[in-house]
């Protein structure tokens, strides 16, 4: 890491910090309102200076910094301007009490905190410790962002991996950024690692914004920090980590427009601004649209309900368009003509949509849910496991669904007990019949003032956990174990609505807090030893990557030429531990024909291209029921284009050729690697 990138990106982070809480303290008085506007604006801010520098082929610590300053610039005035002229800011009520304690902490709340912190922090020196190494992040979370700069622009470029190209981005902008400075990857990881510290203090705050208590604020806290799932996910590139972070937020805005009529309006604005952030980590997050022009009409009179709803459209266009993922949709629309991306790779993820697959799924949810922090007793989880996959088969819902009975991916689910929870643990538990309490409390509410219907803070998010959970439930293929990835925002929102509800101070006794104080220590203890085991299977990860033959045989500083399937692992390959020192220009899908060979001879001379890999030396598959004959091109290169074969000591039939070139030649050092 050199001492003057590093010195770039603390730089453009303390400018990015310091713009955004300005901007922040321009639209919003009360502490709480100004922190959830400052994380949309630096989210804004960030995906605005990417797509400008881009724009200009500028995506370059130097393009990028510039530009920085001039987007930070335009954003300042343009915010004082939208603020004082159009009378913008949210102005604190003298009813608002919920940013100061009113009372020290106690001692159950100082228990919570330090088991929040007992947690947190172990997950971030795993999370500095342990380099990319989940497959989805070597071969495009992290691949994405390398080739950004390489390419110098985040936009589409030609690849074999398309959903480099076509899945939203706005998680893979957080990692990208630090590494566009520095050149390693350790920042823009701890960077990315932010979300779950986020996403922890935004539960908190949506329980504090719905009437919860401290104390259950805190305990909602702790329980979505010990979650297995949540920390599993701390420990990857997965971007399903920031999804919570902007759902929480758009809850916070949902429920402080209920709280306040006063400032709804604006309040629904910044609401679709986080759901549009939201989508621009998982397009699922759509589905919490229509949620955006059903509590306006619960909230506020007809007239208002019209200017709220107009307020959350135009936040969502301008979240849309700042972010990226207006580009991005165009972008997909164009290529694919669909703004979801190719059809193939839509077709992964979806289920069959019929009256079996919803059934199958519906009986599934509860029972995934079952999953206790700890059952050491091997009777007992035989038993239980046994009860489960029976009441399954009761139920005529333990035929696999399409393409479940493959060997592979994505595999048939089967409920099993555990020795230590992997999925939600306790707050999965607890999930629905806590979701359930809150549809009640909506539906009481909707009938005492029915016609006018009002419903509170906490119906209100209640409706909105409702079209979030389903979704998924609904709408993803099942892998295997469940998909409870996708899961981790309608989780969070979910959680904090149920605790914010039974822990409100007119409903604290001393039941509930022991209570809380049994499950935090069984939460806290089961997944502190889940997670040890974790860590030590991932410090001691040694799988070598598909392409480590190829990388060892490689001089450090060269470019190369990839020509790859579709899901291969191609991160290491750019050398991310030399600060991203080889160059990798990718073949992308395009066919190959030994007679017009036009376009490798063109890339091989244009790019200076050193070393040719090929993923396989047969066939390579492109995805979609597409593939690319190797050995034409293979040969095509070592007769007419003078490359050298050279001999691996591999396993998985990588191939790598040396391409010679004119100074080669004249020293004799063709076919030398070293």
């Amino acid at each position: 890491m050199s001492v003057l990138g590093s010195l770039g990106f603390v730089l453009s982070l303390a400018a990015l910090l310091v713009v955004a809480w300005r901007i922040a303290i321009e639209f919003a008085g009360r502490a709480t309102d100004r922190l959830w506007i400052a994380l949309a604006t630096c989210t804004l801010l960030l995906g605005a200076i990417s797509i400008t520098a881009s724009l200009l082929g500028a995506y370059t610590p130097a393009g990028f910094f510039v530009t920085q300053i001039v987007i930070s610039v335009a954003a300042l005035a343009a915010a004082r301007i939208c603020a004082r002229r159009f009378e913008l800011r949210i102005a604190i009520e003298p009813a608002e009490g919920l940013d100061a304690p009113r009372e020290p902490l106690r001692a159950t709340e100082w228990a919570l905190i330090v088991a929040i912190v007992l947690t947190v922090v172990p997950s971030l020196f795993a999370r500095i410790l342990m380099p990319a190494h989940h497959t989805d992040d070597l071969n495009y979370h992290a691949s994405r962002a390398a080739y950004w700069i390489v390419n110098e622009s985040v936009f589409p470029y030609a690849t074999h991996n398309d959903r480099q190209t076509t899945f939203p981005f706005g998680a893979e902008l957080v990692f990208a950024w630090p590494l566009l400075f520095t050149g390693v990857d350790l920042p823009g990881r701890v960077l990315y690692w932010l979300a779950y510290p986020l996403s922890i203090l935004g539960v908190l705050s949506v329980v504090r914004s719905i009437g919860g208590s401290r104390s259950g604020g805190l305990f909602a806290a702790m329980l979505y920090a010990v979650t297995p799932a949540v920390l599993m996910h701390t420990a990857t590139l997965k971007s399903d980590i920031w999804m919570p972070v902007y759902v929480l937020g758009a809850g916070y805005w949902l429920a402080r427009a209920a709280r306040d009529p006063a400032h709804a309006v604006k309040s629904f604005f910044w609401a679709g601004v986080f759901v549009a952030l939201a989508m621009n980590v998982k397009t699922i997050v759509a589905m919490m649209v229509p949620i955006l022009v059903l509590a306006p009409l619960v909230v506020l009179p007809w007239r208002g309900a019209a200017r709220a709803i107009a307020a959350a459209g135009v936040g969502g266009m301008i979240a849309t368009a700042l972010s990226g993922l207006a580009v991005l949709l165009v972008a997909n629309l164009a290529n694919h003509a669909h703004p979801l991306g190719p059809g193939y790779i839509r077709a992964l993820v979806q289920p069959e949509y019929s009256l079996r697959q919803t059934y199958t799924h519906a009986v599934r949810l509860p029972m995934f849910l079952i999953d206790l922090p700890e059952n050491p007793s091997m009777p007992a989880r035989a038993w239980l496991t046994d009860a489960g996959n029976d009441a399954i088969e009761l139920l005529n819902a333990d035929e696999p669904l399409p393409r479940e009975d493959n060997a592979g991916w994505p595999g048939a689910f089967r409920f099993e007990s555990r020795p230590l929870a992997r999925a939600f643990g306790l707050g999965g538990m607890l999930w629905l019949p806590m979701l359930a309490v809150g549809l009640g409390l909506a539906v009481v509410q909707a009938v005492r003032t029915f016609p006018s219907v009002k419903l509170s803070p906490a119906a209100v998010l209640a409706l909105a956990c409702v079209p979030l959970l389903l979704s998924v439930v609904f709408m993803i293929r099942w892998m295997g174990g469940g998909p409870e990835r996708f899961w981790l925002a309608a989780y969070a929102l979910g959680l904090a609505l149920g605790v914010g509800i039974l822990a409100s101070p007119r409903r604290s006794s001393r039941v509930l807090a022991v209570l809380a104080i049994l499950g935090a220590a069984w939460a806290v203890q089961a997944s502190a030893t889940a997670n040890l085991f974790r860590w030590q299977r991932a410090a001691s990860h040694d799988r070598p990557y598909r392409f480590q033959a190829a990388i060892d045989a490689i001089p450090t500083g060269s470019t190369v030429l990839l020509v790859s399937s579709w899901n291969a692992e191609d991160y290491p390959l750019l050398a991310p531990d030399g600060r991203l020192s080889n160059r990798v220009v990718l073949w992308g899908k395009q066919p190959f024909d030994p007679a017009s060979p036009a376009r490798l001879s063109d890339l091989l001379e244009q790019e200076g291209i050193e070393f040719v890999v090929l993923e396989h030396g047969r066939s390579l598959n492109l995805g979609g029921d597409r593939r690319l004959p190797a050995q034409p091109m293979i040969r095509w290169l070592t007769d007419s284009a003078g490359a050298t074969l050279v001999e691996l000591d591999s396993q998985t039939q990588v191939i790598l050729l040396r391409v010679a070139n004119d100074a080669d030649s004249a020293l004799g050092l063709d076919g030398q690697t070293d």
